[in-house]
């Protein structure tokens, strides 16, 4: 698996494949390497086969320079953010097209003198990274050609390949253009340097390339400058592969084509549904934290009336775990009443027809220990309490005692003691 894949760009291929070539069918360029310093393997085929060999490798893609101006511009501060916003219009008096509609990409080797400055069209950039995209192919960096081209301190370098030439200027400065255009190019290009003009000129020769070249030798002899003449192995892509030096270059992948924009791009149509969604979630566990402590308060209500509950049938009783202990005292409860209810059902049956026959009684509470009832109750004077004592130990056959009477208002509060006889 390569390390490192670099993607060419064919100045001569169209940005966007035309309606009768899909992307997927367009010829692609690329070199992959498994190390530094290691040999490149070269390659050429459509989409799909230059997905498959950039897999896990990082993956740099060569622009045309022929699409991309670069510039040299004089911008005082170095603060990355305000040097990105004064850098357009530092440069506006040289350029043809809005800012607006320009992409501007900034060296990150720059030392001394000019800033090297990138400048491409924005159609251009999304037309480049929608065709890689279509093709299955995120870039980590994206070059133009040109500015990964060597130059020698005070010498300039022409490049000769195919239908394509470089003019080198110094370092990430020239122009890209077509083998047709050269001598003309180099003769604008040397009367407007006018002192500045080089002290050499490097022209260089792909493999394959034509030696004799009538214009540019006119060219080269009218401005009197000193010529060397250098002959490349192979093809100018294979040439950069073979000293590729990624620092060289200026990574148009900056500002708004940075990974962190490209990020937000791609929230940014669903910021919306992640607020909402957020909202959501914040509502649903607020009503869920809500649930949860009318739940405890219930537990905590539900403790307390079955602590008092305990209390009530288990009186002068140590609470500490009521549910058990209620458990317990009912099991032996129903061990000494023989497990079916025993006394309690019988003077239940027995004392039950009589208590609710009684007018104007009012039960306030039942506490049953084996062989005895305990009955808190309230009636409406003395005569009907000594009555129902009466018809009670009449009617069940058990002993019944006052336990104690109070009159308070028209009532009159009292406790009653029903056993077993002989109990």
């Amino acid at each position: 698996m390569a390390k490192l894949f670099i993607l060419r760009l064919e100045p001569a291929a169209p940005v966007v494949a035309p309606p009768d070539l899909p992307v997927a069918e367009a010829e692609l360029r690329w070199a992959a390497l498994e190390s530094r310093g290691a040999a490149p393997l070269f390659g050429r085929g459509d989409a799909s086969d230059a997905m498959r060999a950039a897999l896990g490798a990082r993956v740099v893609v060569l622009v045309p320079g022929s699409e991309v101006l670069l510039a040299g511009a004089e911008v005082p501060s170095r603060n990355p953010r305000k040097l990105m916003q004064a850098l357009p219009y530092a440069l506006e008096d040289r350029l043809s097209e809005d800012v607006e509609d320009l992409h501007f990409a900034i060296s990150a080797r720059h030392e001394s003198g000019p800033l090297p400055v990138a400048i491409v069209a924005r159609r251009q950039m999304d037309a480049w990274l929608a065709r890689l995209r279509d093709a299955g192919i995120t870039p980590q960096a994206m070059i133009p050609d040109l500015t990964l081209a060597d130059c020698p301190a005070g010498a300039w370098r022409l490049l000769l390949d195919g239908r394509e030439a470089w003019l080198v200027t110094g370092p990430q400065q020239g122009q890209a253009m077509e083998r047709e255009q050269t001598a003309m190019m180099l003769d604008l290009a040397l009367t407007e340097a006018d002192e500045a003009k080089p002290a050499l000129l490097h022209v260089v020769r792909a493999a394959g390339v034509d030696a004799e070249d009538a214009a540019l030798d006119e060219v080269l002899a009218r401005h009197a400058v000193e010529t060397r003449h250098e002959r490349l192995p192979s093809g100018l892509f294979e040439s950069l592969v073979r000293d590729f030096d990624e620092r060289r270059g200026i990574d148009l992948l900056q500002g708004p084509y940075g990974r962190r924009e490209r990020l937000e791009q791609l929230w940014r149509p669903w910021l919306p549904a992640a607020a909402l969604l957020l909202v959501w979630l914040l509502v649903q566990g607020a009503i869920e934290i809500v649930r949860i402590e009318g739940l405890k308060n219930e537990s905590l209500a539900l403790d307390r009336q079955m602590e008092s509950l305990y209390l009530e049938a288990f009186p002068g009783s140590r609470v500490v775990d009521p549910r058990t202990q209620m458990q317990h005292g009912l099991a032996e409860l129903r061990a000494a009443t023989g497990g079916g209810g025993g006394d309690f059902q019988r003077v239940l049956a027995a004392t039950g027809p009589v208590l609710g026959a009684t007018s104007g009684l009012h039960i306030q509470a039942l506490r049953y220990r084996p062989g005895q009832l305990d009955v808190d109750l309230e009636v409406k004077d003395l005569q009907t309490l000594d009555l129902l004592k009466q018809r009670l130990a009449q009617g069940s056959g058990w002993e019944v005692d006052i336990q104690s009477a109070s009159a308070r208002g028209d009532k009159v509060e009292s406790r009653l003691l029903i056993r077993r006889p002989g109990a």
